[in-house]
């Protein structure tokens, strides 16, 4: 990301420097750009929706995204879902290949920031599953932290 927007932003935006997880969920939090001040990482579910699983190194829309690929710091970017069965790890897809996975938080990924943008037709998104809030890199359980545990985003799984 580099300057702001005239136009304004209605997706998403990448900042390219790594961070651990916890500092890159209070780098979202403090984002201001385009006029906007309600970024946050995104969960598991939010972006795998940003993954093109037709394409592959990069697996991304570079008409979407156009940076060049090989200008990213990383091509890991953290989501805000921890891992539940081990709460010092949290998710992060790699958008060269498409694939996510987990990772301990205290590794320095970069992030994509996103934002809720009220649309006529939105995309309806289950649940990751995670109910618990968290905070540092060490799995400590505590809500306020803007991750996946603490705005539960998305639709309940109905069976």
């Amino acid at each position: 990301m580099s300057g702001d927007d005239a136009a304004g932003v209605a997706g998403s935006v990448q900042i390219n420097k790594a961070y651990d997880w916890q500092a890159a969920l209070n780098k979202a939090d403090a984002l201001v750009y385009a006029g906007f001040d309600d970024w946050r990482l995104p969960n598991l579910k939010e972006m795998q929706t940003l993954v093109d699983y037709g394409t592959s190194e990069p697996s991304i829309d570079l008409a979407a995204f156009p940076l060049p690929f090989d200008e990213y710091v990383s091509s890991y970017f953290w989501t805000s879902t921890t891992f539940l069965d081990v709460p010092i790890a949290t998710f992060y897809t790699n958008f060269l290949n498409g694939h996510t996975f987990r990772f301990a938080k205290v590794t320095r990924f970069t992030l994509r920031p996103v934002r809720s943008v009220n649309v006529d037709d939105p995309i309806a998104l289950l649940k990751t599953g995670q109910t618990v809030g968290y905070i540092g890199n060490n799995g400590q359980v505590q809500g306020g932290n803007s991750d996946g545990g603490d705005l539960q985003l998305g639709l309940a799984q109905q069976y």
